[in-house]
């Protein structure tokens, strides 16, 4: 097949997390897989643009990818040439998929298809969950735009783009069951997200934990991920307040916010007596992101929704045990299969199941070997690409109109 994707931001642009990561694997592991690949993108990276060829094809990790300039305004993802490309090309592809909703460059797509008469998916990355649908930010006034910008979309233009699509592709069943499912008559698919596997041991006396002076003794506690209100840090400053009667643990936040957000983190970890027992190390990738995991000892992910889960699963993959919150995506595959411990969203909860990982090696040591299995067998990209591909299959025109199954992990 000749498959198109289209997202708003794309690799290197890793600030925007789990998406970013998602995207890039997924093609990846098309292109792998057989099958003809192209990106449509913006070249947007936080307040500037990334350093790469403008409307021209490069090879990223083997995937034909087109970065277009991002214009005014900005937050929108606004790009006319974007917009031009897929008017004249949509109609090249067997399939496009979509990853996102609310900005431009889903909406153009979206359009483009459904007056080439391409069969377009919509990857709503956890955008039609509840949660997210009433995310809350700094200022009031910023939360209350960014509701009502959400609910009018979704009575205009999001309502052509949802309702005209061949199907909603949900990463998870907890995704799909919380974005009120019996809304949209578009027909819904659940195909789980892979990870990228690390192919060696990565721990490295050079690591960013070694690095960021933190003593050996520690057991290091990692929260690794895009720094969002959504992931549950206040919650982990609670519940670390909990734990200050113990002298044997520091933790480490690995990830990339606004600079606003990042200081409310700063302010309150340290309004709570944590400054010497937290460390901000910014945006870990590629090797050292590995090497980030493979130097902590528990890894935590208190997201108050997370559709799927990426970094928990990464850091599985590296044998570590997880503490997740019960809203993220693969908790229950990491519940059943013993890789961690599922929590509800309570920092006393939180701060109990990270103790009993701290007070227990062995507990620690069978928990990530257990997620280790799970990661390989259930989240590589090899091992659920096919499941992409089945969903495509199903939406091409010899198969418009027939039922379509839910294809689940």
């Amino acid at each position: 097949m000749n498959i198109l994707h289209v997202i708003p931001s794309f690799a290197p642009a890793w600030r925007y997390g789990g998406p970013i990561s998602a995207a890039y694997g997924m093609t990846r592991a098309l292109v792998r897989s057989g099958h003809e690949v192209t990106v449509f993108t913006t070249n947007l990276d936080g307040a500037g643009v990334l350093d790469v060829p403008i409307a021209k094809p490069v090879d990223v990790d083997g995937v034909e990818t087109w970065y277009f300039p991002v214009q005014w305004p900005r937050w929108y993802y606004y790009s006319r040439e974007l917009n031009r490309q897929l008017i004249n090309h949509a109609a090249d592809f067997d399939v496009v998929h979509i990853h996102s909703i609310f900005l431009w460059p889903t909406t153009a797509a979206a359009r483009a298809c459904r007056n080439a008469g391409v069969p377009y998916v919509s990857r709503p990355a956890g955008m039609l969950q509840a949660d997210h649908l009433s995310t809350s930010y700094l200022s009031n006034a910023r939360s209350l735009t960014s509701r009502l910008k959400k609910q009018l979309y979704l009575k205009t233009v999001g309502k052509s783009d949802i309702n005209g699509a061949a199907a909603l592709h949900f990463t998870s069943k907890s995704e799909l069951d919380s974005s009120n499912p019996g809304k949209y008559d578009t027909r819904k698919f659940v195909a789980s997200l892979g990870v990228d596997l690390p192919s060696v041991n990565h721990t490295s006396s050079d690591s960013v934990l070694k690095k960021q002076s933190i003593r050996s003794e520690k057991q290091v506690i990692l929260f690794l991920s895009r720094l969002d209100r959504v992931k549950g840090l206040d919650v982990l400053a609670y519940a670390m307040e909990r734990l200050l009667h113990r002298d044997d643990w520091v933790l480490v936040v690995a990830g990339e916010g606004t600079s606003a957000y990042r200081q409310v983190l700063e302010n309150d970890f340290a309004q709570r007596g944590l400054t010497q027992r937290v460390e901000f190390t910014g945006m870990v990738v590629g090797e050292k992101k590995w090497e980030t995991l493979s130097n902590a000892d528990i890894f935590v992910l208190p997201s108050y929704q997370d559709s799927f889960g990426v970094s928990a699963v990464e850091a599985m993959a590296t044998g570590l045990p997880v503490v997740v919150s019960d809203q993220v995506g693969v908790s229950d595959s990491i519940t059943s299969s013993g890789a961690g411990l599922v929590v509800p969203l309570k920092a006393d909860a939180l701060a109990a199941s990270i103790e009993t990982l701290l007070e227990d090696k062995q507990l620690q040591y069978q928990m990530g070997q257990s997620g280790r299995v799970l990661a390989e067998r259930e989240f590589s990209w090899d091992a659920v690409i096919d499941r992409t591909i089945e969903m495509y299959q199903e939406l091409l025109p010899g198969h418009i109109g027939e039922t379509v199954s839910e294809v689940t992990p």
